[in-house]
Order: structure tokens, then sequence, then C-alpha cells
């Protein structure tokens, strides 16, 4: 088969930051068949370096936890805020 390469956009507001970064946290030490979970002071120092949120390290982790699906290959993600 074939490869394609698809460009994907999209807008996310964040309307809670602490339920966010729960669920970030959940999805960066959770420990699957292809994706070792990192340990919980590992993924806090990157979702909340110094005591603080970094929203923008937490939406990027519920997109772009590490690992992609089976069947293509996430090749680059950022986030910025406006």
């Amino acid at each position: 088969m074939k490869t394609k390469a698809f460009n994907v956009m999209f807008d996310v507001t964040v309307h809670d930051k602490r339920a966010l970064y729960k669920a970030a946290m959940a999805v960066a030490m959770r420990d699957e068949e292809f994706c070792r979970g990192m340990p919980k002071a590992e993924a806090r120092e990157l979702l909340k370096p110094g005591g603080s949120i970094d929203v923008a390290a937490c939406v990027q982790m519920l997109i772009d936890p590490g690992v992609s699906p089976n069947g293509m290959q996430i090749e680059n993600c950022t986030v910025e805020a406006y």
C-alpha cells in the first residue's frame, strides 16, 4: 500500500486547566503494550514544571502522547497558545 501524508489542524479551547492536567497525567503515566508509562515525578515535571501547569504541554500529551496509533506515524506535533 502506498503511504500518504496528511496535515491535520484544529483549535482547542481549554475550559479547565486542572482537569486538562489530570487527563494529561493519566495519559503520560499509562502503561500499555507499546507505551511504557512515565514515572509520576517525570510526568509532573514535564506537565507542571516549577509547580505551574504547562497548558501547551498538557494539550500536546493528549494529542501526541509519544506513541503513534497502529497504522500511522505522527511526524510532528506542536502546540502554540494564541
